[in-house]
């Protein structure tokens, strides 16, 4: 597939919310890609991580409580401060 600009219409495919399938529908592109959305968390092994992870800030979702299953452990505050840094950088530059 070819690389998308930041500014060309594309048709692209949009999944409908309550029944299967999809139809296609032109789309504006407002990101060329090359901003970095992979945010290391620094303190993995503080907040009882298995593995070191990255907050992936451009693949947000909103939660119901009930989706909520246990709390592990507090995010050290440096690395929620970098996360939500740069979380606010990608909203600021793709709205």
């Amino acid at each position: 597939m070819s690389r998308k600009n930041k500014g060309e219409v594309w048709f692209a495919k949009f999944q409908f919310e309550e029944i299967e399938g999809f139809k296609y529908r032109p789309v504006v592109v407002l990101d060329d890609g090359n901003f970095d959305t992979d945010v290391p968390i620094l303190y993995w092994q503080e907040a009882k991580l298995k593995f070191e992870s990255f907050a992936r800030i451009d693949k947000y979702l909103l939660l119901d409580d009930t989706d909520f299953s246990f709390k592990i452990r507090d995010l050290h505050q440096d690395d929620l401060n970098l996360i939500e840094t740069k979380f606010m950088e990608y909203i600021l530059n793709h709205k």
